[in-house]
This record gives structure tokens, C-alpha cells and sequence, in this order.
């Protein structure tokens, strides 16, 4: 399928435009998420705190970007954003809601890479680092290594995901 249809068919499951965000950084608690390279790009980005928003209590990540990843694939890209401490456990939840999600708006079939991320604010501490290191976030039947990146850096999403999209 080409992936063109394939945006069509992901923004029809995802439904309303109010949950796509707008081009541009995108900052949560201070910690700001550089589009800085993907602007331009075919992607959808969607604020997952929108979604939800009517379930105050779900847990979710900030935000699912979806673009065009290597070889024709839509690459998936769950992103939370932390400007505190990270607590490996809880960022493995909210991430996995994120992919989750995902994998309900895209349509069976379609060649997909997921690639988590975190972008955080503050140093992560090496024994943290480690436990996420070991945490895997599952999608299609894959266990998934957490990409992290530092807030409030250019391109700091573009360079979590450039191994996998489509330059």
C-alpha cells in the first residue's frame, strides 16, 4: 500500500482534526519537543492528551508522531516528554499506552516501525538508565528499546528517529 492511503487511512481512524497538532515545537512542562526536521515531512502528529481527554485518569504518553519511515513503512513514534525525574516503570506505561493507541489507528497489514522516546529534561541517573534499557515496549508482537533525548534541543525528535525515516 502506498503511503500516501496509508496517511489517509491512519487520519480517518484517528477521526477529528482537533486532535492533530499544529506544525511546530511542541512543549510540555517546559520540556520542549524540536520538530525541527520533520516539519515539511508527511507526518501526523496527535496530542494524546486531547484523545483522552475525557479520561483524565488513563495513562498515555504526550504525543504519537507518524511518518514515513525507510523502505515505504509508516514509522511510529509514541513520545513522552519529562522535564523531572523519570520513573522507568511509569514512562514504560505511558509509552506502551502510546503504541497501544497506535496500533488501533493503524490499519492491519501496513508495514509499520515503532521507535518510543522519551525526551527528557534532566541527566538521566545510569541506574535509571539501565532499568529503561532492560523496560521493552511491545508492538506487533516486537519488544522495543526506549530512545531517549534531551529537551529544548534542535532536532532532538530528528535525531531519536533518523535511523528509521526516510531522509
Amino acid at each position: 500500500m502506498k503511503i500516501e492511503r496509508v496517511f489517509e487511512l491512519v487520519q480517518a481512524r484517528i477521526g477529528s482534526a482537533e486532535l492533530f497538532c499544529c506544525e511546530g515545537d511542541q512543549v510540555r512542562s517546559k520540556c520542549r519537543m524540536s520538530m525541527q526536521g520533520i516539519v515539511g515531512r508527511k507526518y501526523i502528529l496527535v496530542d494524546i492528551d486531547r484523545v483522552y481527554e475525557n479520561r483524565p485518569t488513563e495513562t498515555r504518553c504526550d504525543f504519537v508522531l507518524f511518518l514515513e519511515g525507510v523502505n515505504g513503512a509508516l514509522a511510529v513514534v509514541p513520545i513522552e516528554l519529562k522535564n523531572t525525574r523519570i520513573e522507568p516503570s511509569s514512562v514504560l506505561r505511558q509509552l506502551q499506552a502510546g503504541s497501544n493507541y497506535a496500533s488501533r489507528v493503524v490499519p492491519s497489514g501496513v508495514d509499520c516501525i515503532c521507535i518510543p522516546v522519551i525526551v527528557h529534561g534532566k541527566t538521566i541517573h545510569p541506574q535509571q538508565l539501565a532499568s529503561l534499557n532492560k523496560k521493552k515496549v511491545r508492538f506487533h508482537k516486537e519488544n522495543l528499546t526506549i530512545r531517549t533525548v534531551m529537551c529544548n534541543r534542535p532536532k532532538n525528535i530528528l535525531t531519536a528517529v533518523s535511523r528509521w525515516i526516510r531522509v
